[in-house]
């Protein structure tokens, strides 16, 4: 009986493995190299949107306005963008889940269409499993569009890990929200409990909105072959204010991420403050060593990262493994405890800010679609840094101290939780 139970665990480890084996080599990621980069030979932060932004492909535009939210009030401005459209709505998002926010996206949404506004929606299939039940037939049969991102099916298990996992919202091609919400429950209130997640976003206005529009259009002519164009999608737009915007995005099966190397460049530029606020934190050694090189050539580094409260045990296991390096180099760690801080912040030299839908793991890095917007602004870095330093009130840092506390076998799972970084 004893070898039987042996043999049946041996079994299930053997297939287990096996499945990630097969996900692992089948996934279209994005192998991202060990960058060489000359920090000292790049441009100071305040000239590097150019630099940036041909590096990564991406769109630059100037004279755009930014309007930051906290926690659940950016919901409030988007329904009522979204009462007020009058010829478009496009909406892409990972999280899409039962309870009264998808109901009163539900109720805008169609009300829109009955006013003769298109909506097209992309939404992944893995990240609205927890919709509410016939949500999605609902919208379609209000005239909603609406494509489900990398469906799981058996003819597509070898797809399974391709995801988009941007957050993008534009209205009338006129105004635009990036952010680290999901539609669900989690995200509305002001973060007062475990329930209610701590998370930023911001409103776009002028210019650079056409960038996070061409996002979505160009994902909608990846997935439905229906090209988007016209002015009811690309209105010709006034100046609307002083930042200088980068809208940088990475696609499923790039040959290598846009998104990582816009970090990379950022924090290799970084000559005084690198403040980071992110919910997962894995990425690849290179990304570790880039941030510890920057703190030992002075560079004041703080990472900000989920406390006890998180949705996510694994991956918070792989971020202590690497407590022990970053900390040695000097870099401060901060663990945020009321609630999952859920954040995709960074700001740098108090010049350039990045919000959007990435997480600092090798899931957003390599694998998911993403998007989100770098900012040349003071004004909009040192509103983000405020609130970094209000949050921070709220945080236990970490010491070399607390780390000898850890219990050896503690250290080994979370080492061992590291070697799978790459899918967590």
């Amino acid at each position: 009986m004893f070898m039987t139970g042996l043999a049946i665990v041996g079994a299930l480890l053997i297939g287990i493995v096996g499945i990630y084996g097969t996900l692992s080599w089948l996934a279209r990621r994005r192998r991202t190299p060990g960058w060489e980069i000359e920090a000292e030979s790049l441009p100071a932060v305040s000239r590097l949107l150019p630099t940036l932004a041909a590096m990564t492909n991406s769109q630059r535009f100037q004279q755009s306005a930014v309007e930051i939210f906290q926690n659940g009030s950016i919901f409030d401005a988007i329904l009522a963008d979204i009462d007020n459209a009058r010829a478009t709505i496009h909406l892409e998002t990972y999280v899409w889940e039962k309870g009264e926010l998808e109901e009163r996206f539900v109720g805008a949404l169609t009300g829109a269409v009955e006013r003769g506004v298109a909506v097209r929606l992309i939404i992944d299939d893995i990240g609205s499993y927890k919709r509410g039940s016939n949500v999605f037939e609902q919208l379609r049969a209000a005239g909603i569009q609406l494509h489900i991102f990398s469906p799981l099916t058996l003819t597509r298990l070898h797809r399974f890990n391709e995801r988009t996992h941007r957050k993008v919202i534009i209205i009338d091609g006129s105004a635009a929200y990036t952010m680290g919400h999901g539609i669900s429950d989690n995200w509305l209130g002001d973060a007062q409990d475990e329930e209610h997640y701590r998370d930023t976003g911001v409103k776009i206005t002028g210019p650079a909105v056409k960038g996070l529009q061409a996002v979505f259009v160009t994902e909608w002519a990846a997935v439905k072959h229906e090209l988007l164009y016209g002015d009811e999608v690309f209105p010709p737009l006034e100046p609307a204010g002083d930042a200088d915007i980068c809208v940088v995005s990475s696609n499923v099966g790039d040959r290598y991420s846009y998104v990582e190397l816009a970090f990379t460049l950022s924090i290799a530029a970084a000559k005084e403050e690198i403040l980071i606020q992110n919910p997962y934190f894995a990425p690849d050694p290179d990304i570790i060593q880039l941030l510890g090189d920057r703190a030992r050539s002075g560079v004041k580094v703080t990472l900000m990262l989920p406390g006890g409260a998180t949705d996510s045990y694994l991956l918070r296991l792989a971020a202590r493994h690497l407590y022990p390096d970053l900390l040695e180099s000097g870099v401060t760690i901060l663990e945020y405890k009321p609630t999952l801080s859920h954040q995709k912040v960074m700001i740098v030299d108090g010049e350039l800010s990045r919000v959007g839908s990435t997480n600092f793991d090798c899931r957003s890095l390599e694998l998911n679609s993403e998007a989100g917007v770098i900012i040349q602004d003071k004004a909009v870095a040192a509103a983000l840094k405020a609130q970094f330093l209000r949050d921070a009130e709220h945080c236990t840092p970490i010491s070399t101290k607390d780390l000898k506390k850890v219990s050896l076998p503690a250290r080994v799972a979370m080492a061992g939780v590291y070697l799978l970084h790459g899918q967590l």
